[in-house]
């Protein structure tokens, strides 16, 4: 019986999203539909309204700004007025890397039914389990050097299935927390000098999204090695002392096709100008800390409540429990494809 490892894994990550994003607009709901906080707006809409209606501001540039402020402020209010439509948000500016994954997805499948992530994750799984169980029922106190090409093989197979993960499941479940923070990020471009946050927050969030879709187009390749690895399995069953050797060139295989994946975040990053380079998954997990930290202070800052009490289960332990040990990882992997 083969194990849908992709859908376990999509399944524990798309519930820690759900559970984050709700943490993230108890949040916001907490802070911007504060009742002291809606009080110093309106406040200040009337005070600017004032301002203008007797003439008393003089320069053009200081009105735009009282202008921009209270657009910036009323747009974030009224998308955090009720979930709905904070939902509807986050919804509509994922729209564009839904579709282009999609559209990914169906060139590929043109070419390879077979190369969809979950099927290449299940179908590697199932196959290398097959051929470590054939490698080790020859392995024995006669034929030591059976278990090193297991050993072997199964580290090249998760080191392949590891980066493949990363680059798919891991990165959308990353974007779409990023995203979460939109209307915690806008604000920052009411000051010049914090303006760099958000378009900051926008490159991190592009460069995050296009992992999968890339990562689906070497999904072709991943497919060759998949074949690769059911075709040894058959010859090791048939003649293991003859085609033992051909273990290693599965394994070759396996680290080229994970060293193409792994290096797709550099490509991206230098498309879009970003300085995140191969990093930016653990980045992603830094801005989400971030986030909540911001949140935390402001709300403190302005005596109210912390009503959001789930972004710090939610974006700091849920990010913690999930996200780091994959962060690590991605960062050992580096290092060793570095080396």
């Amino acid at each position: 019986m083969m194990i849908d490892v992709y859908s376990i894994l999509n399944g524990i990550f798309s519930k820690a999203t759900t559970t984050i994003t709700k943490g993230m607009y108890g949040a916001g709901a907490g802070i911007f539909n504060h009742t002291f906080f809606t009080s110093i707006f309106a406040l200040f809409i009337v005070y600017v309204g004032v301002l203008i209606a007797f003439k008393k501001i003089q320069s053009e540039e200081l009105a735009y700004k009282l202008t921009w402020t209270i657009f910036i402020f009323s747009l974030v209010k009224a998308f955090m007025w009720d979930s709905y439509y904070y939902e509807s948000l986050i919804s509509f500016l994922d729209l564009p890397r839904l579709v282009f994954t999609e559209l990914i997805s169906k060139i590929v499948r043109v070419a390879s039914n077979d190369a969809s992530i979950q099927n290449i994750i299940n179908v590697l799984n199932s196959t290398n389990d097959s051929l470590l169980s054939a490698i080790l029922s020859k392995a024995g106190w006669d034929n030591i050097v059976a278990y090193i090409f297991a050993i072997i093989l199964w580290l090249t197979s998760s080191f392949l299935m590891i980066v493949i993960l990363l680059t798919t499941v891991f990165s959308t479940f990353l974007s779409e927390i990023i995203l979460s923070l939109a209307v915690f990020v806008i604000p920052f471009m009411i000051i010049k000098k914090t303006e760099y946050i958000f378009y900051n927050w926008c490159k991190l969030y592009i460069s995050v999204s296009l992992y999968a879709p890339f990562t689906i187009l070497f999904g072709l390749v991943s497919v060759e090695t998949t074949n690769l690895t059911m075709h040894i399995t058959k010859l090791l069953e048939n003649d293991f002392e003859n085609n033992f050797n051909m273990i290693l060139v599965l394994a070759l295989a396996q680290v080229l096709t994970a060293l193409g994946i792994f290096k797709i975040p550099n490509i991206i990053n230098q498309i879009i100008g970003s300085s995140n380079e191969g990093t930016s998954l653990t980045s992603g997990v830094g801005t989400v800390s971030a986030g909540a930290t911001i949140m935390d202070g402001f709300s403190k800052a302005t005596g109210m409540s912390f009503v959001g009490a789930g972004v710090n289960k939610g974006a700091k332990k849920m990010s913690k429990a999930a996200v780091n040990k994959t962060g690590q990882k991605w960062n050992d992997i580096k290092a060793g494809g570095r080396d």
